[in-house]
């Protein structure tokens, strides 16, 4: 949906604010987008992936390089991320 973000929430409306839905990853961000989300429930987080945290973001969309990562369901996406096996890129393993 690259650069079509906002007509594809707005089209997404109800499948935002069913529960199954635990998290969506967005590269764009605006102030409308944030308002969206958060009305649909969710809350923005940064995830360092060399620790596989999770920490909420302190101002969604501060900075323009990283993608937008919203979730609803924190403790499901805290034990995805504890759980998920490691991805060996190189001599780095994440």
């Amino acid at each position: 949906m690259e650069g079509y973000e906002p007509e594809v929430l707005r089209g997404a409306a109800a499948a935002l604010h069913q529960p199954q839905l635990r998290a969506v990853l967005l590269e764009a961000d605006t102030p409308a987008l944030q308002r969206t989300m958060e009305q649909a429930g969710f809350a923005c987080y940064n995830y360092d992936l060399f620790s596989s945290l999770l920490s909420p973001a302190t101002s969604p969309g501060a900075s323009s390089v990283h993608n937008q990562l919203w979730i609803r369901d924190l403790a499901f996406v805290q034990a995805r991320c504890r759980t998920a096996p490691p991805l060996q890129i190189g001599a780095i393993e994440l």
